[in-house]
């Protein structure tokens, strides 16, 4: 019998579903800790042919969705000089957003070229405050070794991911799966978030909806709450003009590391 991939014990097949229309993929639960995840992934070459999928069509509205957030969530909850990487950042849009407010925000993605934010790579070994992953724990072919990977680093995580819905059937209708792109095979219950960070040691802040943070610190508040509700409140326009935007300052640097290069 197959393992659950997030705490190895038995699973049992929930349902079974066709992918990119043509291969049947087995969805099965953990009454342990409640994850849903396909067991018998093997297109994921093809499904990666390009690492954007073309139906994400609200990429650029949600990276600035997640700009403002973040920025709130550092700005009341973290100290000014944290370092940020964004784990799976894709095309580097998030990383320089979050620049040109300020933050000192690095990129990563193994699959993804960076196109918005070169010059400013970062590394999971590198000392970050805050890792930011949006929309990538769907994604982990084996989420219990990238978690673990994750969490290694000793860093918050500031993550999204959607909570499947309560009934079989509604996940069974449920869009979140991306049956027509193949990308999605781990999906999770906040039951599943409480497990992982109940292992490794970490509280676990929440929307019970999308959005989770791991942190190492205790917080009297919610930040994930407390945050959404101060971006109702307008504290992000506040932040832009209290905060000194990176942008120049980036050009700057990028401008003399070409220089140099071309002189050496």
């Amino acid at each position: 019998m197959s393992a659950c991939k997030v705490c190895n014990k038995p699973w049992k097949l929930l349902f079974k579903k066709n992918v990119l229309n043509k291969y049947e993929a087995e969805y099965r639960y953990c009454e342990h800790c409640e994850f849903v995840g396909i067991s018998n992934v093997h297109w994921l070459d093809e499904a990666y042919s390009e690492a954007i999928n073309s139906c994400d069509t609200g990429l650029i509205e949600r990276c600035l969705y997640n700009s403002k957030i973040t920025s709130i969530l550092l700005f009341f909850f973290y100290p000014s000089n944290a370092r940020i990487l964004d784990f799976a950042g894709g095309h580097g849009v998030f990383t320089r957003l979050m620049r040109d407010i300020g933050f000192n925000c690095f990129w990563s993605d193994e699959f993804a070229k960076n196109i918005h934010s070169i010059g400013f790579q970062g590394r999971l070994e590198d000392r970050n405050t805050l890792l930011t992953s949006f929309e990538s724990f769907e994604h982990f072919e084996g989420p219990a070794k990238e978690i673990e990977r994750l969490l290694g680093t000793q860093a918050d995580i500031f993550l999204s991911t959607s909570i499947y819905p309560k009934s079989v059937e509604e996940i069974k209708k449920w869009p979140y799966l991306g049956l027509n792109h193949g990308q999605h095979i781990s999906f999770y219950s906040m039951k599943t978030l409480e497990f992982i960070a109940k292992k490794y040691g970490y509280y676990l802040y929440s929307d019970q909806k999308s959005y989770h943070l791991l942190s190492r610190r205790k917080f009297l508040v919610n930040p994930i709450t407390t945050s959404k509700a101060l971006k109702k409140l307008g504290a992000f326009q506040i932040i832009k003009k209290v905060k000194q935007g990176l942008t120049e300052k980036d050009s700057t640097a990028q401008i003399l590391a070409s220089n140099q290069g071309k002189d050496s």
